[in-house]
């Protein structure tokens, strides 16, 4: 496994131990972060592009399930509404869990802000 650009950065110059100090605004770091943040809008996109294909092939299933079910048979009824209830509740848990990391990340980001403005 090959180190990070990052750890190769700071392995190649600040030996373990010493107590140099690098101003975040030096221009390796400003290659480094420009470099982060284009691999970070990258993420991004493929994120999206995956949840955006996940979300189509549930509703391509979900309808083909509903075209499937008969549903004078109470079983199928029964079957088909326990699985829309469990995917329901999965799905709320995935948005509680999306709007606290998106707070958490919001939170640590001003106080990196705050922190770098003193």
């Amino acid at each position: 496994m090959q180190p990070s650009p990052v750890r190769s950065f700071i392995h190649q110059h600040i030996p373990i131990g010493s107590q140099a100090h690098l101003s975040m605004s030096s221009p390796d770091f400003d290659s480094i972060r420009g470099t982060v943040l284009d691999r970070m809008e990258r993420e991004n996109m493929w994120l999206k592009v995956t949840i955006g294909a996940a979300a189509v092939a549930e509703v391509l299933l979900l309808v083909l399930v509903l075209w499937l079910a008969d549903f004078h048979d109470r079983t199928h009824v029964l079957i088909v509404v326990s699985a829309v209830l469990t995917y329901t509740i999965v799905a709320l848990g995935l948005v509680a869990l999306g709007v606290h990391v998106s707070r958490a990340v919001s939170v640590l980001a001003a106080a990196l802000h705050d922190h770098a403005a003193r």
